[in-house]
């Protein structure tokens, strides 16, 4: 992943849970040997056959399935605002109806 370090990406093996998506074939930006690496790193478990990238033709296909996997990926993630080390973020502190809750301080 552009920007963060090997190192970095295996910190994230103890801190949350990570899934990987891999495509269903490589393209000129998605490539199953980075989402293999990235696997690897993070420690997500075996990769399965891949999707392909949302806006393709082949998509709507693999929609059903796509949902169902990724629903089943989600079952039981703890919300942002309940992990500690985001506890003092803007995320965790902001109250639901606040408007402008998700906008940057430049906004």
């Amino acid at each position: 992943m552009r920007g963060v370090s090997d190192e970095e990406l295996r910190g994230l093996r103890d801190a949350t849970r990570v899934a990987v998506i891999p495509p269903a074939s490589d393209g000129p930006f998605h490539t199953r040997a980075v989402a293999d690496g990235l696997a690897d790193l993070v420690g997500a478990p075996p990769l399965g056959a891949g999707f392909p990238e949302s806006p393709s033709p082949e998509f709507p296909a693999v929609l059903d399935r796509f949902d169902s996997e990724l629903r089943e990926l989600l079952a039981g993630v703890t919300r942002p605002t309940e992990l500690p080390w985001l506890s003092g973020s803007p995320a965790a502190t902001a109250r639901k109806d606040e408007p402008g809750q998700h906008e940057s301080p430049e906004q």
